[in-house]
């Protein structure tokens, strides 16, 4: 593979785990050309569960990126598209990655993105900030489980205001309230 004699992927390894969030991804040029063009590469991800392919940083000739924003507990496949002049060389080896659990010791709360409410978590050890939510409806009024696995919160998402629960990552979304029986009580808008 011509991609995987020009760059060597460093860092994070194959099979790496317990890896955070916010993770610097590190490689080694063995050549600085290819056919006598200069060579630059692109950093993607893609998530294993969703297959949600991100580019992080794109025809670049630097040999380090730090990545922000991954999700917790989740597994990754990274590499590098590597180009010549803007001419397409190949990709590396993919390299699969596995992210942290999420802590335990994780505040949550409420922010407005996009003149929406989401819900957010803040780790006070790392004091890394996580998006939970993202969805184009309110999500608001989270509270931690006694037990420290779920969240609680009210959304609009069924048009009416209803409770619902997931885990720490913001998976496992369960409605608790019948839709029949919306929460009142207070104003949303």
């Amino acid at each position: 593979n011509p991609a995987d004699d020009a760059v060597e992927l460093k860092a994070p390894l194959n099979g790496s785990i317990d890896q955070p969030v916010d993770l610097t991804f590190d490689w080694h040029f063995n050549a600085t050309t290819y056919k006598n063009s200069p060579i630059d590469v692109s950093l993607i991800t893609i998530n294993t569960a969703t297959l949600e392919e991100k580019t992080w940083v794109a025809n670049t000739t630097d040999s380090t990126y730090t990545v922000q924003g991954l999700k917790y507990n989740t597994s990754y496949l990274w590499y590098l598209k590597v180009e010549a002049d803007g001419a397409f060389i190949g990709n590396t080896t993919y390299q699969r990655i596995q992210t942290q659990a999420v802590p335990k010791n994780m505040l949550v709360y409420a922010k407005i993105v996009n003149n929406n409410y989401e819900i957010f978590s803040y780790d006070s050890t790392t004091q890394i900030n996580y998006q939970i939510t993202n969805y184009p409806s309110k999500d608001w009024y989270p509270r931690k489980s006694p037990t420290e696995d779920k969240v609680a919160f009210v959304s609009d998402r069924s048009n009416e205001n209803l409770i619902y629960t997931m885990t720490l990552d913001g998976r496992n979304l369960t409605q608790i309230s019948p839709t029949e029986k919306p929460v009142t009580g207070f104003n949303n808008n």
